[in-house]
């Protein structure tokens, strides 16, 4: 197994540019990719590599991140409904 750190700034051609610097053997012989979720890095990945999506590993931070937000989002939906019938149950749920 080969690590190789590749630094990308908010551009989604930098992304690009790292992999047009390898090689289609390097390329081939990627297994995975960790990555984080925006959007720019997701998009350079699965246009510039074969089976992009099928490589792609996402940091453990970011999944969390994002699924507090959306659990988040939901009890405070569930919340102002319950509070239009009278209803404190989730009040200082947070």
């Amino acid at each position: 197994m080969t690590v190789t750190k590749a630094l990308w700034n908010s551009l989604r051609k930098t992304g690009k540019r790292f992999f047009k610097t390898r090689t289609p053997e390097q390329l081939r012989a990627i297994d995975a990719i960790a990555m984080d979720m925006w959007e720019p890095y997701v998009l350079s990945m699965l246009e510039s590599m074969s089976l992009g999506r099928e490589k792609m590993v996402f940091d453990k931070f970011h999944i969390m991140k994002k699924m507090d937000k959306g659990v988040d989002k939901v009890r405070k939906e569930e919340h102002r409904a319950l509070m239009a019938l009278g209803s404190n149950t989730l009040s200082k749920t947070k």
